[in-house]
């Protein structure tokens, strides 16, 4: 298997890629309920991901900020107009509705020609929320960055990577946003960017060890030395942004981690078998504090 970069591959066909992303870590990671058992089941397990107004809006968002220019291609907005012209289109056809709804026949019609030409559908007040937040980070990141024309988003990439012992692994990651020999971001809507809350974040997640992966997959191919970053964009209005470049400490500590969970990886391949939790239960300190009064 061969490293490589890819700018321009939908997500499907990324997705198909058999490879180890950072996002299935929590899955092997036992600080974070995981196990190896339960990490091979997943990875093995196949593709279906259910869509939700959540992911949808993510798709959305991430369009929206980093591909503005091409927003229009993948999303149509349901505007009032097209709302009146489905509703007369409707009542033509002998429709007795006292109004528009989702559930006339010719929106799902319409529905159904978006969905076949790969466009999703998205009301006004999304837009207008969209563009609330794209201004946010248009402000808060370098300028250098969001107008720079060669920057690339959408990054997939293939590399192997080491574990701890030195054992190859083919892994992959997609990249938000990418500048070249310069800086890496990774955009995230959070439900508060305060300092407090971003600490508890960022240590709850680890997201510092989908850092040092992607840092050490784009070092793989050739792109070495390049920062990392973190754009902050808080869910609520006015959809403050903090841009807080990762730490050198921060990415040796998930460095440190994600060639621990490759090691795991690496070894129950070789000898196909994937251990379970451990035997034992860990209470809370509150709860041995009880015991030993006891």
């Amino acid at each position: 298997m061969k490293n490589k970069i890819e700018y321009n591959i939908p997500f499907s066909e990324y997705r198909a890629i058999d490879a180890v992303n950072a996002s299935s870590f929590s899955a092997i990671d036992p600080e974070r309920d995981g196990c190896p058992a339960i990490w091979n089941a997943q990875h093995n397990a196949p593709i279906e991901i259910e869509d939700s107004p959540a992911l949808s809006f993510g798709r959305a968002f991430h369009k929206y900020v980093l591909e503005f220019e091409t927003f229009d291609r993948e999303f149509v907005t349901l505007t009032d107009e097209k709302k009146e012209e489905l509703f007369n289109k409707a009542l033509a056809l002998g429709s007795k509705a006292k109004g528009f709804s989702k559930s006339l026949t010719t929106y799902k019609d319409w529905k159904a020609e978006m969905d076949e030409g790969d466009m999703e559908i998205i009301d006004p007040a999304t837009i207008q929320t969209l563009g609330k937040m794209r201004d946010s980070v248009v402000n808060a990141m370098p300028p250098e960055l969001i107008h720079d024309t060669e920057k690339k988003t959408e990054v997939s990439l293939c590399a192997e990577l080491h574990d701890h012992s030195g054992n190859p692994v083919f892994c992959k990651g997609r990249l938000d946003l990418v500048k070249p020999f310069s800086h890496i971001v990774d955009l995230k809507t959070v439900a508060s960017a305060s300092p407090t809350a971003l600490g508890r974040f960022i240590a709850k997640y680890k997201l510092y060890v989908q850092a040092a992966f992607y840092v050490d997959l784009m070092s793989a191919n050739g792109y070495k030395d390049m920062e990392f970053a973190w754009c902050f964009v808080d869910k609520r209005a006015p959809y403050p942004v903090v841009y807080y470049p990762v730490c050198d400490d921060l990415l040796k500590l998930g460095r440190q981690e994600y060639r621990g969970y490759l090691g795991w990886i690496h070894t129950c391949r070789n000898s196909n078998h994937w251990p379970g939790h451990l035997p034992i239960v860990e209470f809370a300190d509150w709860f041995n504090t009880l015991l030993e009064e006891i």
